[in-house]
């Protein structure tokens, strides 16, 4: 975990809420502010398997990126036994890099593109403890890469967080002109995938 949130863990249908904080390359649970799940509220003699979410609190800043979810279902456990939880990305995410190599476009206009990915499918992320887990919403919207402000390079860099799938058509304005790019398979959870376009 590397940014502030939520930590949210189910099993045998009940769910304990444990705040995450950030700080100095560490992450810590707040338990003064926890709602755990206790030992006495699960049914002695058995084993227990659980599920996490780990749910972000910054909001991503742009048009229907999904936040960095991340999900993990352990091995089960027996009563009394702190199982270990190994929590993993559920969504992918693109970064694009764009580089013009006959001049046509200045660095300060690939850095000002606005770059558009379209989707059909979207996170629905319930807490709740009788519907607990990450289900696909299947819906068309248009997904906004974020510039990632590269100053080390040439490259107008764009990333975005999105359920995993095969996007739509993925399409660019740079100075005013349009470009289209055939979609991409995003379809593994934990993916990065990163491509140049020159």
């Amino acid at each position: 975990i590397t940014e502030a949130g939520s930590l949210f863990i189910n099993t045998d249908s009940k769910t304990g809420t444990y705040p995450v904080t950030y700080g100095d390359a560490t992450a810590s649970i707040d338990y003064t502010r926890a709602t755990p799940l206790l030992w006495d509220n699960l049914a002695v003699g058995k084993p227990y398997t659980y599920n996490a979410i780990f749910v972000p609190t910054a909001e991503t800043g742009a048009s229907n990126q999904e936040k960095d979810y991340l999900t993990c279902t352990t091995d089960a456990a027996p009563w009394g036994t702190t199982p270990t939880f190994a929590l993993t990305h559920a969504m992918a995410k693109l970064t694009i890099k764009l580089q013009c190599t006959d001049g046509t476009y200045t660095d300060d206009k690939l850095k000002g593109a606005t770059v558009n990915i379209s989707i059909a499918k979207s996170a629905a992320v319930s807490t709740a403890a009788s519907s607990f887990g990450i289900t696909t919403d299947v819906s068309d919207k248009t997904v906004t890469m974020t510039n990632a402000g590269a100053t080390e390079d040439a490259f107008g860099t764009y990333t975005a967080i999105v359920y995993p799938q095969i996007t739509g058509d993925i399409t660019f304005k740079i100075n005013g002109n349009d470009f289209t790019m055939n979609g991409i398979a995003l379809t593994t959870p934990g993916q990065n995938h990163a491509i140049t376009i020159k």
